[in-house]
């Protein structure tokens, strides 16, 4: 499957700048190694892909300690606020004074 994605872009102007690393690779990473592993792994393909990394799930400042050492610049979870609606979500980044950048 590698094979076949890299001769669909062999320029290597992928059709994305984002690697999303859903929850279930790091639900554990706190205390199984293989999962600090493949974090490593999933970073390094990132950096190679010229693309961002952003980690789902983070839920604990364990979590989220552990993947700071890794170059993720994203980090989604419940440590930092639960799934919100549109409206909700617009209120929250006012109350904490942030803005959503324009691309």
């Amino acid at each position: 499957l590698i094979f076949d994605f890299i001769d669909q872009y062999p320029e290597k102007e992928l059709p994305f700048d984002i690697i999303k690393i859903e929850r279930s690779f790091i639900r554990r990473i706190e205390v199984d190694e293989s999962e600090r592993e493949m974090m490593k792994h999933f970073t390094a393909i990132a950096g190679t892909c010229k693309a961002n990394v952003c980690v789902e799930g983070v839920e604990t400042e364990g979590m989220r300690d552990i993947l700071r050492e890794y170059p993720v610049q994203t980090f989604q979870g419940y440590l930092y606020a639960k799934p919100l609606e549109t409206d909700a979500f617009l209120a929250y980044m006012q109350e904490k004074d942030m803005h959503i950048k324009d691309n």
